[in-house]
């Protein structure tokens, strides 16, 4: 799946369905933040984990996503 940002936004939502890709779920958007931040674009990297921190809002604080995520979103706040 294409990175979000400047292409990858436009491109994504119009290929995925077609290739069976899910796009809304909490390991997608944990692997487009880590993307994200790879890039460099740390605005969308923050969007996404509060996205998935949101959602996994019931989930064990220790699971790995979300110890990297609320990590993420206290050094860049």
């Amino acid at each position: 799946m294409a990175v979000e940002g400047k292409l990858g936004a436009s491109v994504s939502p119009v290929f995925a369905p077609h290739l069976g890709i899910e796009t809304t779920g909490k390991v997608t958007r944990y692997g487009l933040a880590q993307a994200a931040q790879a890039m460099g674009d740390q605005v969308v990297a923050q969007q996404r984990y509060e996205e998935l921190v949101a959602l996994w809002k019931n989930a064990d604080p220790d699971r790995p996503e979300v110890v990297v995520a609320n990590r993420f979103l206290v050094q860049h706040h």
